[in-house]
């Protein structure tokens, strides 16, 4: 993989985080605390798309743990928001991460696992609506959300938690 591609996903992915954190902690500290979410992905642990993409997904969670360290006594909450797999959205719909082939990009057994695409209109794809409803739910959740603070936390996970579900009735599973 080019180190352009290396380059963009930790200059778009982690440095972006990384900057937003550095320029909202001090107003957060301020007013006596706050909520950091850092959206990512599974693509830590699970292999999707290339090296680079993952160590840029580990980058990310890496800097959630240790920001959440730093930041826990002044009442500042950070974690890795893992929204639902597939999303409903234009990208996946016209299978935008959908391919691979037998010797790169798929995993022992994933060739089982139908194209992002065909999920589309199904229970198992999250939406935008969900992923709004959760992340409101947890940062409304002050006492709650502080459990999860430096961790990665999928959306299906505190949909159930909180009894939430999407514009369809649906709450995705993880």
């Amino acid at each position: 993989q080019p180190m352009r591609l290396f380059d963009e996903v930790h200059r778009v992915g982690v440095r972006a985080h990384y900057r937003a954190s550095v320029l909202a902690v001090p107003l957060m500290q301020r007013q006596g605390g706050g909520l950091i979410v850092n959206t990512n992905s599974p693509g830590c642990v699970l292999y999707a798309i290339g090296v680079a993409y993952g160590m840029g997904k580990c980058a990310v969670d890496k800097m959630t743990a240790d920001t959440a360290m730093e930041l826990a006594t002044e009442g500042i909450d950070v974690m890795s928001w893992w929204p639902g797999v597939p999303m409903r959205s234009e990208e996946i719909l016209q299978g935008a991460v959908d391919g691979g082939s037998p010797r790169r990009g798929l995993a022992p057994g994933l060739q089982l696992v139908p194209p992002f695409r065909s999920l589309y209109h199904t229970a198992l794809a999250t939406t935008l609506r969900f992923e709004g409803r959760a992340l409101a739910a947890l940062a409304r959740d002050r006492a709650g959300r502080t459990r999860w603070s430096g961790m990665a936390v999928l959306s299906a996970q505190l949909g159930r938690r909180y009894g939430l579900v999407d514009e369809r009735g649906v709450c995705p599973p993880s």
